[in-house]
């Protein structure tokens, strides 16, 4: 006998969430039936007699050794930087006619469109830490399309932080935590800023009133990469992505950031 997936969930009369609460509710609303056939993750179906180890050979049970071993393996760790993020799946759609400057297939025509993936991202802080921190925003998008994915990597500032690549790993360690303390350490950071005068442009930025964007749904992006593209006549053009909201551009300030984070930490995952 093949074990089936079931989804059964219950629910408490008169208890209301937001949309992310409900998710699990929501999915099984809306699915019909058995989920899937359980396997293991090399694709074999689970017999009924595996789901059960009592009184059995343990090594034997294919199913319980599989299932055991995802459980030790599957803690991925952790980011050095970008740590903490959070996705959303959309379209991108041509609205302006630019084949005079790329031959892109997604920029073809006026009206196709093409399916995305978004990450917006904290860059200095861990996983576990809040939206609402005084920090750089990344801002990444994969397109999807025909000729294969094609990916933009940005921020949610339109300057990049410094031109020579060996400089990346003691920026990180100059906003990681002290080894000595396991403490952030302003000192480490302000004294490493002040070495490298190319990154005080851009946290001339994050310290000002743009420093804390309200979610992620009001937070500009910009592609941190000069492309060079060519049009169907072999013309090369170098240009820069801007991602601009509908929802326009809003910001916190610090006094609201610090009261936001105490009552929700996931603020800006909440609202995306």
């Amino acid at each position: 006998m093949i074990r089936v997936l079931l989804l059964v969930v219950t629910t408490v009369a008169g208890v209301q969430g937001d949309a992310a609460n409900n998710q699990i509710i929501e999915f099984k609303e809306r699915t019909k039936g058995p989920i899937a056939t359980m396997t293991t993750a090399a694709g074999a179906y689970v017999e009924e007699e595996d789901t059960s180890t009592l009184n059995k050979n343990l090594f034997n049970n294919e199913f319980f050794m599989d299932s055991v071993t995802h459980v030790v393996r599957e803690r991925i760790p952790e980011r050095l930087v970008h740590a903490k993020g959070s996705g959303a799946f959309g379209y991108f759609e041509v609205t302006d006619d630019i084949t005079d400057i790329c031959r892109a297939k997604l920029f073809s025509k006026v009206g196709k469109r093409t399916p995305i993936a978004v990450r917006f991202s904290t860059s200095a802080t861990q996983r576990g830490s809040i939206d609402t921190s005084r920090d750089i925003r990344g801002f990444s998008v994969k397109f999807y399309t025909e000729d294969g994915n094609f990916d933009i990597a940005g921020f949610n500032t339109p300057m990049f932080m410094y031109k020579d690549p060996v400089q990346f790993s003691s920026l990180v360690r100059s906003f990681r935590r002290n080894p000595s303390t396991n403490l952030f350490d302003a000192n480490s950071l302000w004294d490493y800023l002040t070495q490298l005068p190319e990154l005080l442009f851009i946290y001339m930025v994050v310290f000002s009133d743009r420093g804390i964007p309200d979610g992620y749904r009001h937070m500009p992006g910009f592609a941190i990469h000069t492309y060079q593209v060519v049009n169907k006549y072999g013309e090369s053009h170098f240009i820069r992505f801007h991602f601009q909201p509908d929802a326009g551009i809003k910001n916190l300030l610090t006094d609201e950031a610090r009261r936001i984070a105490g009552a929700d930490p996931d603020y800006a995952t909440r609202d995306l």
